[in-house]
């Protein structure tokens, strides 16, 4: 057996303690091919001088600091609001409207196969801001592409009005649609519709201005108690653009103060821009009054009442377009919408299609320009 020298031993005692940070090195056994030899341990003033080393305090690495972000900070996460079911339980109303089958409306039933994997359209979004940083007032005129794909279709998109909790689509991963009406006056229907989503068990937003408000409460009273969502859609339906900020302000509260006034509940904090007319200034106006802003991704030429197409051409219209988180946008004084709906909303579920409730609207990712 070969013995190790008393230097080399140092040497290597010191090394494996110092730099391998093992207090039980000096027992680590060294192999020399054939043998085992277990070294010496170091005198008494090295095992002082090793022990001040492995005592010695040890300084942190101070933490990076972060790069700072040029995306929008998260949305700080709500308190859960009440849920509110997505349809209501299916009953039938005691006095049915009178509505044509489809055989004598000579409607040709249409089931939509809609495709997979669908995402929110892409587009080249210019900057709300001016350049000395306020936001713009430039009026806007909502707008959206048709497809023939049943894909959810392009829109205005000179700013992403997400950034304002703007929407005109809901979740386009799944076959989802979202029910609207606009309200700007009684025209005989809304009962009707009314008794129609009753009797199929669906929920819908119905817009509504104050003078509506105020000379129909029995139909927004029975909106209220059927589970379906009442939005503003302001006092004067005026252009939001062309009002100042504090007269903007006054028509969504005005509206919002008449509507708790009837049914004592607060207002849903959805509001639509009468035309469809908006800026950025206008939309953060909203956003600040806490209200998300309801376009469209479907819509058409109905609210004329001496033009109307025809139940087969408002039942053919609506199904054509659809598509995966439509916001459906129809004008409950139509006749021709009112006596298409049964066969819409049945001709809807059969696609395959969940009606949901704008309560349920996806918290889309915002992008700040």
């Amino acid at each position: 057996m070969k013995l190790i020298g008393y230097k080399p031993i140092m040497i290597i005692c010191a090394a494996a303690i110092l730099f391998a940070g093992c207090e039980e090195a000096a027992e680590k056994p060294v192999s020399d091919n054939s043998e085992t030899v277990f070294l010496q341990e170091p005198k008494a003033s090295e095992q002082a001088e090793i022990k001040k080393v492995l005592e010695a305090p040890v300084t942190p690495s101070p933490e990076p600091t972060p790069e700072p972000s040029s995306e929008l900070p998260e949305k700080a996460e709500e308190e859960p609001a009440e849920e509110v079911p997505s349809e209501m339980p299916s009953e039938t109303p005691s006095e049915a409207p009178v509505m044509p089958d489809i055989a004598s409306a000579e409607i040709q039933k249409i089931i939509v196969e809609a495709p997979q994997d669908v995402s929110y359209p892409e587009l080249n979004f210019g900057s709300p801001y001016l350049p000395d940083g306020s936001l713009s007032n430039d009026k806007k005129g909502w707008y959206f592409g048709r497809n023939t794909t049943h894909t959810p279709p392009t829109a205005q998109g000179d700013f992403d009005i997400r950034q304002f909790d703007g929407y005109y689509l809901g979740d386009v991963s799944q076959k989802v649609v979202y029910l609207t009406f606009d309200e700007g006056y009684e025209n005989g229907y809304t009962e009707k519709i009314l008794d129609v989503l009753k009797e199929k068990g669906v929920t819908a937003a119905f817009f509504v201005t104050k003078p509506y408000i105020i000379a129909n409460p029995d139909l927004i009273q029975r909106m209220v108690d059927e589970g379906h969502i009442v939005g503003n859609h302001s006092v004067r339906h005026k252009s939001c653009p062309d009002l100042t900020d504090e007269e903007l302000m006054a028509e969504l509260n005005n509206t919002a103060a008449a509507f708790k006034e009837l049914t004592g509940v607060d207002m849903p904090n959805y509001f639509r821009p009468p035309m469809g007319e908006y800026s950025a200034r206008t939309l953060k106006i909203t956003q600040d009054l806490g209200y998300k802003s309801i376009f469209w991704s479907f819509a058409y030429k109905d609210w004329e009442t001496d033009k109307q197409p025809g139940i087969r051409a408002a039942y053919e219209t609506v199904m054509n377009d659809l598509h995966n988180g439509s916001i459906i946008l129809l004008h409950a004084v139509s006749q021709s919408n009112t006596e298409a709906m049964p066969f819409i909303i049945d001709s809807i579920r059969e696609s395959g299609y969940t009606f949901k409730s704008l309560d349920e609207l996806p918290e889309y990712e915002k992008q700040n320009d």
